[in-house]
């Protein structure tokens, strides 16, 4: 983790680190920033992160086949509103989550 606050003493330098189960690809915030989001490079999983105590507080699943592309699995997420957005550029898909993250599985929009 890397500290974004320009009023913050650390600002521009890494505090913390973040275990997750495959390398991270792209990150979200909410809106709060309270909770991170990130692709997890397995194609496939959304990790969920606490950013007050850095720490991966859940996952949950937007394909549930994960392929890949030759550099990688190729996904962004962004948060508009109350719903988490994750483009899956091999599949050619976006998810959408809504509500808590972890609860029902992603809709995909075509």
């Amino acid at each position: 983790m890397i500290d974004i606050d320009p009023e913050s003493t650390t600002y521009g330098r890494e505090i913390a680190t973040v275990r997750l189960t495959g390398h991270a690809q792209d990150l979200a915030l909410s809106a709060d920033g309270s909770r991170g989001f990130v692709t997890v490079g397995d194609g496939r999983t959304v990790a969920v992160i606490d950013t007050a105590t850095n720490t991966v507080v859940g996952t949950f699943v937007t394909d549930a086949d994960g392929s890949t592309t030759p550099y990688g699995p190729l996904r962004n997420v962004v948060i508009a509103g109350d719903t988490l957005y994750v483009t899956d550029y091999q599949d050619g898909a976006v998810y959408a989550v809504t509500g808590a993250p972890g609860g029902a599985p992603a809709a995909v929009l075509t």
